[in-house]
């Protein structure tokens, strides 16, 4: 069995793989989203766009909330990666670990096929910890988990 834990946020992601019997971790790959490190004032530098609402006024462009937008457009991208995966065979179990607000919007991604292998996730942003502090972090998780 081979559990792959995706380690998340808005902006960037690495994938880690675990065999069962095996105590060491690789790194399967890793993703660059640089929009979504960005702040909304650093993408958007024009004026909001006004449109009429039938009345004579005008009233500003309605839009989704940057952060929400771009952690939908990089799960999305995650997830299709994974669904590949699965669908080649490449792990059995799927761990997830990110922030909240990313968290919430990779789970409106995944496709039913996927959901049953996402075994556990955890509500905390790891993507800034050097690959070789991951094992050591996601064991406390699951220690922590499994002690309750």
């Amino acid at each position: 069995m081979t559990t792959w834990i995706l380690i998340a946020d808005r902006g960037r992601a690495r994938v880690f793989s675990k065999k069962q019997d095996d105590e060491s971790w690789t790194k399967v790959t890793s993703f660059d989203f640089p929009e979504g490190r960005l702040r909304e004032g650093e993408k958007n530098t024009d004026r909001p766009t006004t449109f009429s609402v039938g009345d004579g006024r005008s009233s500003p462009e309605p839009h989704a909330d940057f952060r929400h937008t771009t952690a939908a457009t990089f799960s999305k991208e995650l997830v299709g990666y994974l669904e590949k995966a699965r669908q080649a065979k490449s792990f059995d179990y799927l761990w997830v670990v990110a922030p909240p607000l990313f968290l919430g919007e990779f789970r409106e991604q995944v496709p039913n096929g996927l959901s049953p292998l996402l075994k556990r996730e955890w509500h905390k942003d790891l993507t800034k910890h050097p690959d070789s502090q991951i094992q050591g972090e996601i064991e406390q998780l699951v220690a922590h988990d499994d002690a309750k």
